[in-house]
This record gives C-alpha cells, sequence and structure tokens, in this order.
C-alpha cells in the first residue's frame, strides 16, 4: 500500500509536489504547509540533495498551487462541492474547509488528488465496498456533459465503461450498450455482425457525449472519452482511437468522427500536456478541468465520494499513528 504522503527522488515532478503539499494539509493540525515544510522535506528525502536545488523546487510547486487555484474558479459559496478547498497565501497553502461537512466543500477536488496520490491496485483501492475507479467514471461522465452542454434533448452522456451497472454482466453486455448508444446517437446502426465482443470488457470505450440536431439525422458533435487512473495512464492515449472503435463495433461509422476525449485525476503539468496534445489530438481533462465542470453531480454519486474518500485519509490516519508520527488526530472531521 502506498502512502498518501510518499515523497521521494521518484515522485518529485512540480505537479507531484504541489499535489504532497495538498494532501499533507489534511494530517496537519493548524491544517497548513508552507514553502519551508516542502523545502526541509525535500532536503531530508533526498539525501545529497542540494538545498538550494530544493528551494527551487518548492518555489515551481507553489506556483502550481496558484495556477490550481486560479484554473478551477468555482465560488465556494455557488460550488460548494467542485470548489478548490485551498488558500494560497503567498508561501503557505491552507486547507480553509472541510469536505466532509454538511456542504461537503471542496469534495470533488480532494477526492480526485486522493485517487491520484493512491494505490489503484484492486488489492487496496476498495474501500467501504466502493471502488474509486467506478466513482471516477460517473464523476467524468457528469464534467463531460457539462462541457458539452449538460442533459438536454439535444445532449447528452451514456457510461460504456464498467462502471455502468444497467446492462447485465457478460458476453452481450457489450454490444448492447451499443446498440443502446447508436440509439442515442441515432446513427451508428448498432451492433455490428459477426463484431469480436470484449466481453465485459469496454473495448476502449469509456464514456460516450453528443450534441445534435431537432432533426436527429447523422452527423451531430460526439465524443469518445478514456478515463484512466494510476500511474500508467500515459501509457493508454490513444491505444483505442474512434474511428478504430467505431469500425470494430458499429454497423456503419458515424457521418463525423467523434472527438477523442482522455480524462485523468491527476494535475498535468502545461509542459506534458503540450507533448500529450502533440501525439493525440483531442480534448485532455486533467483533476482542474474535472473539477470545474463537476457541478452536478448527483447526491448519491457525492455520498459515494464522501465515504470513499473518508476511508482513505482515516487509512492514513492510522498509519501515521501507528509510527508514531501523529501522536493523536489533529483535525476534527475529514475522517479524523
Amino acid at each position: 500500500m502506498r502512502s498518501l504522503r510518499e515523497l521521494s527522488a521518484r515522485r518529485d515532478k512540480i505537479v507531484e509536489l504541489a499535489d504532497w503539499v495538498e494532501i499533507s494539509a489534511f494530517f496537519r493540525a493548524d491544517k497548513s504547509i508552507s514553502k519551508e515544510d516542502l523545502v526541509r522535506s525535500l532536503v531530508r528525502e533526498g539525501g545529497d540533495r542540494a538545498e538550494q536545488t530544493a528551494r527551487d523546487k518548492a518555489t515551481e510547486a507553489f506556483d502550481e498551487l496558484a495556477a490550481r487555484e486560479a484554473a478551477i474558479g468555482n465560488p465556494i459559496a455557488t460550488f460548494p462541492v467542485a470548489a478548490y478547498p485551498y488558500e494560497i497565501d503567498g508561501d503557505l497553502l491552507k486547507l480553509i474547509v472541510d469536505p466532509l461537512d454538511a456542504n461537503h466543500t471542496g469534495l470533488l477536488y480532494a477526492f480526485l488528488l486522493t485517487i491520484t496520490r493512491a494505490s489503484m491496485d484492486s488489492e487496496s483501492r476498495q474501500l467501504n465496498e466502493l471502488d474509486p475507479t467506478h466513482l471516477f467514471e460517473n464523476i467524468c461522465a457528469e464534467a463531460l456533459c457539462q462541457f458539452w452542454g449538460g442533459r438536454t434533448q439535444h445532449s447528452g452522456v451514456f457510461v460504456t465503461g464498467t462502471s455502468n451497472t444497467t446492462v447485465p454482466v457478460g458476453k452481450k453486455r457489450f454490444p448492447s450498450l451499443i446498440d443502446l448508444l447508436s440509439e442515442h446517437l441515432s446513427e451508428g446502426g448498432g451492433w455490428k455482425n459477426g463484431a469480436k465482443s470484449p466481453g465485459a470488457g469496454d473495448g476502449g470505450l469509456d464514456l460516450a457525449v453528443w450534441r445534435r440536431f431537432q432533426d436527429k439525422r447523422p452527423g451531430g458533435l460526439v465524443g469518445f472519452a478514456q478515463c484512466k487512473t494510476g500511474d500508467h495512464w500515459r501509457d493508454h492515449l490513444g491505444r483505442h482511437n474512434p474511428m478504430s472503435i467505431c469500425g470494430a463495433y458499429f454497423r456503419a461509422p458515424l457521418i463525423q468522427s467523434p472527438l477523442p476525449i482522455y480524462m485523468v485525476p491527476c494535475r498535468v503539468s502545461l509542459e506534458e500536456w503540450v507533448n500529450v496534445m502533440r501525439q493525440h489530438s483531442g480534448i485532455l481533462f486533467d483533476r482542474c478541468r474535472i473539477t470545474t465542470f463537476g457541478t452536478q453531480l448527483s447526491k448519491g454519486l457525492i455520498a459515494q465520494c464522501e465515504s470513499w474518500f473518508s476511508a482513505a485519509i482515516d487509512r492514513e490516519l492510522k498509519e501515521l499513528i501507528a509510527k508514531g508520527m501523529i501522536p493523536t488526530p489533529p483535525i476534527a472531521g475529514v475522517g479524523l
């Protein structure tokens, strides 16, 4: 099991250092982490790491934190669940809300941060009988749908990934999902005769989103999304492009090729963002973009995210107490 607060030479990219600052605030009595705290931790963990190098990295990390706050922009008073839960004041980051309060303030960002830091191995990721990869897929569906125009008579989203429980698991599951999706899109013709089904898998298609015209003629704006967690999401980009999915599973190709969409719970650096976009045309949603558009999550989904997040923080806290790093729970709420 990987610690949420792991800090090592293997995970010292600026975005990961910023993540460390954010997650560490949950385990501090004053809910604050300073730039100097990060510098000391880098020097301690890095061994022969030069202090000036640590300071340079810490400065970049706090610049990144400020960029995250600006990138989301959802006011706490208006969109509490999808707000940024921290405040950056110069060289200090402070957790200013409790994601487990009555309004679940900042919960979406905190959940995405936590599944980024936690191990997504099948043996350790499930908590309170909840699989965070399924929760993430449903979060992505809602955020993507809002970006595409919301649920209207002309637009919507359909989950074809493993979190869709409306169609029974089995060899006919994915063909049935393609039939249903074709009805929503008013094109595609349904499941292709003789196509090889991926069985209980999703065929590389987790979500489909659309916006079509009143005449229901083919040729609307369609997007096919892949939702990836864990450390190896980059390895999956472009493996299943929309044209190959249509050719493999739909009876007839869509008039307009669906737009490729990639959704990840981590924060992607600007440098890596440019590299990804150069290699894979489409739209990339990282943690900040998903949070920005995650303003319409259902009460049931919010409750499930709260349950998993609380259990993950509580598990980490118990480990810290067992190691003698924290004598008593420092914060009321937040599972502590």
